[in-house]
């Protein structure tokens, strides 16, 4: 019987202990056991206010004024009532004991707000690693200016993207030592062009020095396009030596050319030069990828309009190999500020990696041509029965610009192109948009 009433009475005891209120007001504590929780708080708080003591020397010492608060320092020490269960958060501890002494102060979580802890054994500060840091003189374009601007940023020790972002704003203004053969192109407004010699570049330069101009057909096409819009903005992405570039800037349109290889970018600066197109065109030093990482560039002795991107250096001889940061198409918007463009892209089979990163720059801007070399991309196909990322990611490039509402056409025939054989499309495609496309 004895035993029964006892099992009785501890379990009435635990329904009463688990039926209190969780904050922890209404415990009950011996008074013994108040009297040791005090002892533990009043002995915490003295070492405590040791700390803080130790804390200010060292920041009086060091001239830095201790602008964290007795909370924030308390956060990285404090360890308040070990043994507490459940309670309140807060540091108003002896506010509280002297009120209520029943309640249950809860420990605070350790949370580090501060550049400095001290070591509770030394009472010497602990410092953190920093990582180094450099000041660079950065540079880039001010839409609020409308011109280049240049602003000293501090910064990790280690390579800068580009800009006041992403895009590499190339100085266009610096005089050019080299001395380049430099024709005028065969086109209506003409303009200079600045070539390679034959031997170094036996298609493009080879061909305009032959014939003076380079794809004929698509520059009326192109031309064409531009003179339904005098503030349609030219996006030359592979820009190479500029015959796209600079036949737009000559039209009178503002131009943003993306080329990475840095010949290439002189030769376009000395034809602006002499053309006097500088204030139409801005140069981004950069290469338009899935990624925004540096990569290696791939050069041909004989085919300067062949660079193409690699991951691991082409020339190991080399002491300083060219190399480009590149960025998303969507970077492009932190030098845009207008709503209307066309694209030029032709960069040696990596258009489909290009417009992976480019929703943003959709949302923003309204292309109503893209002007896209497709003979690489085409390549990727293969067979029905091969399925690697180039050809998967050339079917997703087509099924995104067709949920956008472009069509491909020919750029020799005009004739509209069927997706589901992209595989077998021309050379070069143009993508017109179906709400502003012209016939």
């Amino acid at each position: 019987m004895v035993f029964v009433c006892t099992v009785i009475m501890v379990i009435l005891s635990l329904m009463w202990e688990i039926s209190q209120p969780v904050d922890g007001t209404f415990i009950d504590l011996s008074e013994k056991h108040q009297m040791e929780l005090i002892e533990k708080y009043v002995q915490e708080r003295q070492l405590l206010s040791e700390l803080k003591q130790r804390q200010l020397a060292i920041n009086q010492q060091d001239g830095v004024q201790n602008l964290y608060g007795e909370e924030a320092f308390f956060q990285g020490h404090a360890n308040i009532l070990p043994d507490a269960r459940i309670g309140e958060s807060n540091f108003n501890v002896s506010k509280h004991l002297q009120e209520n002494p029943h309640v249950i102060i809860q420990r605070k979580k350790h949370i580090d707000v501060t550049d400095k802890q001290i070591n509770n054994e030394t009472g010497t500060e602990i410092q953190k690693p920093k990582a180094k840091t450099k000041l660079k003189r950065v540079k880039y374009y001010d839409p609020n200016q409308g011109k280049i601007v240049y602003k000293p940023v501090i910064v990790e020790d280690k390579e800068i993207e580009g800009g006041a972002g992403h895009c590499r704003v190339y100085d266009l203004s610096g005089n050019l030592t080299e001395n380049y053969d430099c024709i005028q192109l065969k086109v209506e407004p003409s303009t200079p062009i600045c070539l390679y010699p034959d031997e170094m570049d036996v298609h493009i330069s080879r061909h305009l020095r032959e014939e003076g101009i380079w794809e004929p057909h698509i520059v009326d096409h192109f031309q064409k396009v531009l003179s339904l819009d005098s503030e349609m903005v030219v996006i030359d992405i592979g820009a190479n030596i500029g015959q796209y570039t600079l036949i737009a800037a000559s039209m009178g349109h503002r131009v943003i050319a993306v080329e990475p290889y840095a010949n290439n970018i002189k030769h376009l600066q000395k034809a602006a030069q002499i053309g006097g197109l500088l204030d139409k065109i801005t140069v981004l030093q950069n290469a338009i990828s899935d990624s925004r990482k540096k990569y290696f560039l791939k050069l041909w002795p004989d085919n300067q309009g062949g660079v193409s991107l690699v991951m691991e250096n082409p020339n190991p001889d080399s002491e300083k190999p060219p190399s480009v940061s590149t960025m998303y198409m969507d970077d492009l918007l932190e030098v845009i500020t207008f709503n209307k463009a066309l694209i030029k892209i032709d960069i040696e089979g990596h258009e489909h990696r290009a417009f992976l990163y480019s929703s943003k720059f959709f949302r923003k801007v309204s292309v109503p041509y893209i002007f896209m070399e497709w003979m690489k991309l085409r390549k990727y196909y293969g067979s029905e029965i091969t399925n690697t990322e180039d050809k998967l990611l050339t079917q997703k490039l087509v099924t995104f610009l067709l949920e956008l509402g472009y069509h491909a056409y020919s750029s020799v025939t005009m004739e509209k192109l069927d997706p589901k054989w992209w595989e077998s499309w021309t050379d070069d495609i143009i993508w017109k948009h179906d709400f502003l496309a012209y016939s």
